[in-house]
């Protein structure tokens, strides 16, 4: 075979394997003009057909030079001088960027080779003191490559990882039965009681219970992502040393992955639950109430993949998380008031999320400042046997207050996005790669 004829006959091999990208390293060295022409229409046909091509090449004529696409310029120490579009007629792009530059002396005459030009500009005959690698940096062109390319990391990323929850069904089914186990069990247990209140016994009760099934079925969700993550982070370090992609864009997609199925979990549980035992039948208090829910489901399911990045195994993540839930869990209003936990732990209340989604949950059932002017049938208004409304008592047991609802969600996104920020600088400075 000929020098053309085997480079012909590698390609076609490879392609028998159905690549989805192809890298060709300098295809036509050795060749004529002639067989580099045609080992260069074979090439460019195989990329108008869908398939990507990414090709080095040297010295190419000005007529393999216009066939590509897009081109990556380097300079000596594989410094970024260019990359972007050549352009369609006569690499037109490539040309305004190299003109527009200052230092840079243009292209002789239409007819000139372009790539033999661009060779020139940044070499020899670059101005004194002309740092192409630097302008390339500062400008607008690597700006909007990086824009494209955190879009197209994110895009791609956030496929894949819906992609991997739609083929490990148990994680997601697991879910959905846990909340439809979980409200009926709570809802049963409560029967139609919700907005029957008479007793600071029945105000505690439902306290207790939204306090409850709120913290169950967010706790099985964090024990639920913990080892799903962890399966995920060991392709995720060999990608990560690779440079295949950056963090931000991983936490975005799981991030965007993650909500269909804790809103609509949420809404199982909630549509479920708030009927059988009885809640406040009003639409405000029934979103506002599936909102607090499934806020807190978001935090702590953001939390299990924290642990998940920060922590070297499954065990120290779920002790870890055991923990830190349980100290939650006694600092957010019902055990002992918000006002009355001691000075030196107020600090505590207002770093736990939990202490602001019952908030809002209870408020969405018990808020009544002014009883005259309320909607018929709010529990809130219910007089009790001592005298005052639900929510007077609620008020001065729990320490919870209406005013504040705004502040509330507003913490509760907080501490999504805080998570999340955080899971980013896992991702980036945390390893336990064992070489």
């Amino acid at each position: 075979l000929s020098t053309e004829q085997a480079k012909r006959l590698t390609i076609g091999v490879e392609l028998a394997a159905n690549p989805a990208i192809i890298f060709a390293d300098e295809p036509t060295s050795g060749l004529d003009a002639s067989s580099a022409r045609v080992v260069m229409d074979g090439i460019e046909r195989i990329a108008r057909s869908g398939r990507t091509v990414v090709c080095t090449i040297h010295q190419p004529s000005k007529a393999i030079f216009t066939k590509f696409d897009r081109l990556l310029l380097l300079r000596r120490g594989g410094e970024v001088v260019y990359f972007g579009d050549l352009g369609k007629n006569n690499c037109d792009d490539l040309l305004t960027y190299l003109d527009a530059l200052p230092g840079t002396t243009g292209m002789p005459n239409p007819r000139y080779n372009p790539a033999t030009y661009m060779l020139e500009a940044i070499g020899a005959n670059a101005g004194p003191g002309v740092d192409y690698a630097q302008l390339y940096r500062d400008g607008d062109q690597k700006k909007e490559n990086d824009r494209n390319t955190f879009a197209m990391q994110t895009e791609q990323l956030t496929l894949r990882w819906f992609r991997s929850y739609w083929r490990d069904p148990a994680y997601n089914t697991t879910r959905f039965v846990v909340a439809v186990i979980a409200a009926l069990y709570f809802g049963l247990a409560f029967l139609m009681q919700g907005s029957n209140l008479t007793t600071v016994q029945d105000i505690q009760g439902l306290v207790g219970l939204l306090f409850m099934a709120s913290a169950f079925l967010s706790f099985m969700s964090q024990n639920t992502v913990l080892p799903t993550v962890l399966i995920e982070r060991a392709p995720f370090y060999r990608e990560r040393a690779a440079s295949y992609y950056g963090v931000a864009p991983l936490v975005i997609a799981t991030t965007v992955s993650e909500l269909p199925y804790i809103i609509a979990a949420g809404l199982v549980f909630v549509s479920i639950f708030y009927f059988i035992a009885g809640l406040w039948a009003n639409a405000s208090a029934f979103f506002l109430f599936w909102g607090f829910y499934t806020l807190f489901n978001m935090i702590i399911t953001f939390w299990g993949h924290f642990l998940a990045s920060a922590l070297p195994n499954d065990q120290v993540a779920n002790l870890v998380a055991a923990v830190v839930f349980s100290c939650w869990c006694f600092a957010a209003g019902l055990m002992i008031a918000i006002s009355d936990v001691p000075y030196f732990w107020q600090w505590f209340t207002y770093i736990n999320p939990l202490r602001y989604s019952l908030n809002g949950l209870v408020v969405s059932q018990l808020s009544c400042e002014d009883p005259s002017s309320e909607l018929a049938g709010n529990p809130g208004c219910s007089v009790l046997e001592t005298g005052e409304t639900a929510w007077e008592y609620t008020k001065e047991r729990f320490g919870y207050a209406a005013d504040d609802i705004g502040f509330c969600l507003g913490a509760c996104f907080g501490f999504a996005v805080g998570i999340r920020i955080l899971n980013i600088f896992s991702y980036k400075y945390i390893s336990y790669l064992k070489r």
